[in-house]
């Protein structure tokens, strides 16, 4: 595939998730990234899988202590979803739990 493949992005999500459950943060924050990496360059940037990929982020940098990271890409996922989701659609108000 290509470098900027979206699957390549998909397979870098699903082993940054496995890292994490590992226990392994810092390679799951890796893997995340680069998998944000190439979804910026291929997806709209209002894609809802834009808005994953920051919410698993956020997780692993809630995980590692570092809220205001947490915060913020979890906000970044909320600018998203307020964009593309109805105001009442239920994965709109996990994001805002997510954020309380």
């Amino acid at each position: 595939l290509d470098e900027n493949h979206p699957s390549l992005a998909s397979n870098y999500n699903n082993i940054s998730m496995i890292y994490k459950d590992l226990g392994d943060l810092e390679k799951a924050l890796e893997y995340s990234k680069k998998s944000l990496e190439i979804m910026q360059k291929v997806l709209d940037e209002n894609h809802p899988s834009l808005a994953t990929n920051y919410i698993n982020i956020s997780i692993i940098y809630q995980t590692l202590g570092d809220l205001e990271k947490a915060l913020e890409y979890s906000k970044k996922s909320l600018e998203i979803m307020q964009k593309v989701l109805d105001e009442n659609h239920p994965s709109l108000a996990t994001n805002y739990i997510n954020i309380s």
